[in-house]
């Protein structure tokens, strides 16, 4: 019996809350706002979007990276950003804290070569704030042997 009440917990608390959906609207405006900041290479507007504590993890290597190691890159206008489109956002709450999953499509100059990159995306959030995302192109390589 024990063991059941303790998988019960377990179950209740790992299931997605029910979102509600003023929740999930403000949570792709977030979205909406950080993609603008990106396009426009708006390190301020970034900087008050994402967490303190924001964590990038390059999946490349998997090394972690903070907000001030990533700061730099969205305000780099250098190589210019063609396309940044993200797809359909699905978007779960588990109590304070939401994933939001969608898949992105990018067309930007990198080192003045061409690169196109398709594929998912991942954010976590918590507290209205991005404290995670994945990432998987080239974009992100050169910066990481630095």
């Amino acid at each position: 019996m024990r063991r059941f009440v303790l998988l019960s917990l377990l179950l209740v608390s790992s299931v997605p809350a029910i979102a509600q959906p003023g929740v999930v609207s403000e949570i792709k405006g977030r979205e909406e706002e950080f993609r603008q900041a990106e396009l426009h290479y708006d390190m301020v507007a970034a900087a008050q979007i994402l967490a303190d504590d924001f964590v990038l993890i390059s999946a490349s290597d998997g090394k972690p990276h903070d907000k001030n190691w990533f700061l730099p890159i969205i305000g780099d206008s250098s190589d210019p950003m063609e396309a940044l489109d993200y797809g359909d956002m699905d978007v779960r709450i588990y109590r304070t804290s939401a994933v939001v999953v969608s898949t992105v499509h990018e067309k930007f100059l990198f080192h003045g070569k061409p690169v196109e990159y398709s594929g998912p995306r991942n954010r976590g959030l918590g507290q209205d704030k991005a404290t995670m995302e994945t990432c998987r192109h080239p974009r992100f390589s050169n910066f990481l042997k630095s």
